[in-house]
């Protein structure tokens, strides 16, 4: 049997099948590390039967079998809900948990890391864009200080967890997505660091 190679696949689905999206995770640089990873439960490498059935099935765009039939915040519990409502927790438990790794391997290669350091206090500076983040007890999520190598200087991360089957994202690429992002978090914090 001969196999189509990802870029054969991608041309035969369709623009906006959620499976060639999930074609085109899946076979982003590093989509499959999780896979080859030795499972070590003291660095929470290691998933049980059903949650590795359940990541298979999101992997791929399928439902995973025994899903609730509602959420806490009262919806009818489908995957694409799960991954956007704040009242079900799952967009903040995939941040805590990205964020706390980043924090505990930023821990063995930098000195004095912090996790959601606060930021300093402005003093009558006025931020250049509208959506910079001005709050008085403003955080990032880590902090590390040598990770550029000399002098001391600190370097601050922060996590963005996204939904890419978002219906607000189907006509954009991944890297698209990850630009945004990328420039939402610069407009966000870059005159605050």
């Amino acid at each position: 049997m001969e196999t189509a190679s990802v870029t054969e696949l991608l041309a035969i689905l369709p623009a906006n099948c959620k499976q060639k999206r999930s074609v085109e995770i899946a076979s982003e640089k590093g989509a499959s590390s999780w896979l080859n990873a030795l499972p070590i439960a003291r660095h929470g490498f290691a998933l049980h039967k059903s949650a590795f059935r359940a990541a298979i099935c999101l992997r791929y765009g399928w439902q995973p079998p025994l899903l609730p039939s509602h959420c806490i915040c009262g919806s009818i519990y489908t995957v694409e809900h799960a991954m956007n409502c704040p009242s079900g927790g799952f967009p903040s438990i995939r941040h805590n948990e990205v964020r706390d790794l980043t924090s505990a391997f930023l821990s063995e290669v930098c000195h004095n890391v912090h996790t959601e350091p606060s930021l300093q206090p402005l003093q009558g500076e006025h931020l250049k864009y509208k959506s910079a983040n001005g709050e008085v007890g403003a955080r990032l999520d880590v902090a590390a200080q040598n990770f550029w190598g000399k002098d001391h200087q600190t370097a601050y991360f922060d996590v963005r967890i996204f939904n890419p089957f978002a219906q607000s994202y189907a006509n954009s690429s991944m890297s698209k997505c990850y630009r945004k992002h990328e420039l939402d978090k610069k407009r966000e914090y870059e005159e605050r660091v």
